[in-house]
């Protein structure tokens, strides 16, 4: 028996199987694609010291928070920051602020820092979560072995 005439009935089927994954090669239809044009680098650089590193403190690389919300209730998400690694206030062009940093968007996809921000997450934050309660939104901060900080945002 010839190998063509063994195929011969599912030649059909063979020519469509090589259609599809011919056709399947293109590269223009992405389902997802990443966008990183805000104006935003994180960067969670930590300086391990003599004191304060991984040997000394198990949950050295445990920490910094970020998380989302319309802060300033404009109808865009702002971006609320805190550091773990800096136990003195924000520095400018400095935003590991552990003592909390808030980014407000300008509605254009881009991120301000807004000084004479009205809170104060002060210690060495490990997580931001975001908490939903009758409606009222808030923000529970996790700062080292202390009670947790609450921000509510939508009065």
């Amino acid at each position: 028996m010839d190998i063509v005439e063994l195929f011969k009935p599912y030649k059909i089927i063979y020519i469509l199987i090589i259609i599809f994954i011919l056709n399947s090669c293109n590269d223009n239809d992405k389902l997802f694609e990443l966008k990183n044009d805000t104006g935003i680098q994180f960067n969670n650089k930590l300086s391990p010291t003599p004191s304060l590193n991984i040997l000394s403190y198990l949950y050295y690389y445990n920490g910094a928070g970020i998380a989302a919300g319309d802060f300033n209730r404009d109808g865009f998400k702002d971006i609320l920051v805190a550091g773990n690694d800096i136990e003195i206030s924000t520095q400018f062009g400095r935003l590991d602020a552990s003592h909390g940093t808030l980014l407000i968007n300008d509605q254009k996809g881009f991120f301000t820092f807004k000084t004479g921000q009205s809170f104060d997450i002060s210690g060495q934050a490990r997580d931001i979560k975001k908490l939903s309660i009758n409606g009222t939104e808030y923000f529970i901060v996790s700062i080292n072995n202390n009670t947790p900080v609450f921000l509510k945002y939508n009065e």
